[in-house]
């Protein structure tokens, strides 16, 4: 009889560039591989690592920082890009792709915390707090705590786009005037005024000066924002805890 094969030892170089080694042989179709960073990929078939298709996970894959790891959350079912690895992927770009930050100065010197670079860990948070399947939901940063730089579980809240963009503050477009106020040269006063993206902007008054203006705008946003999340708690059972964090984030005329 002929000697049974054993290909253990054998190394290979991935497609990523890594050295690999057959570290356990049962079969053409079950093999241990040890990459040369020690990670360990089980029960692959010889024909992936002859070819060089098998991947390490733990190797970063997306803007040379964020990696997929291993676990039982996936990037693609049949081919078709998850939820949750689809948010994950994007705030990864927002953060850190060059060519974006380039574009705009909102995610400028912002990180995101070791535990998020890996997928699993990010992908288990974000179905633990997911609240809603009706919306699409999104990872913001800075209501719950204001002015916070870096995406981790303790500071992030998931909402949807409507939710998120409630507190924007549009300075490239207003200069130094507080946010909500705008001057009218026609008649040399300040507008204060509030609207959306879905709205269009409502005219709260005019003001001899700024400050006031600025007031104005808050005391009438204050209670646009609590009209819009008393909504989403009836229809969407928006959790207490994004209810109060929305309900209590301050509106300061330096923002």
């Amino acid at each position: 009889m002929s000697k049974k094969l054993n290909r253990v030892g054998e190394i290979k170089t991935n497609n990523q560039g890594m050295k690999m080694e057959i570290i356990k042989y049962r079969n053409s179709q079950d093999m241990d591989i040890l990459f040369s960073d020690n990670t360990l990929v089980c029960n692959q078939p010889y024909s992936v690592f002859h070819n060089g298709e098998i991947k390490n996970n733990n190797i970063p894959s997306v803007c040379g920082i964020g990696y997929v790891g291993y676990g039982k959350y996936k990037s693609r079912i049949n081919k078709k890009i998850t939820e949750e690895y689809n948010i994950w992927e994007s705030m990864i770009t927002r953060v850190y792709y060059k060519k974006f930050l380039d574009r705009t100065e909102t995610y400028h010197n912002c990180s995101i915390c070791k535990e998020w670079l890996n997928f699993q860990n990010f992908a288990q948070w974000y179905n633990e707090n997911k609240w809603t399947d009706i919306l699409p939901l999104v990872p913001d940063k800075d209501i719950l705590v204001k002015g916070n730089k870096e995406y981790n579980p303790t500071t992030v809240l998931l909402l949807d786009q409507r939710l998120n963009n409630l507190f924007l503050s549009h300075k490239i477009n207003r200069g130094n005037l507080p946010i909500g106020v705008k001057w009218d040269k026609e008649r040399n006063k300040y507008i204060a005024s509030c609207g959306t993206k879905e709205y269009h902007k409502k005219f709260i008054g005019r003001f001899d000066n700024p400050n006031d203006a600025f007031y104005a705008y808050r005391n009438f946003k204050y209670k646009r924002v609590k009209e819009i999340i008393d909504y989403y708690k009836e229809v969407y059972n928006l959790p207490q805890k994004i209810y109060d964090a929305i309900l209590n984030y301050k509106i300061e005329i330096t923002d």
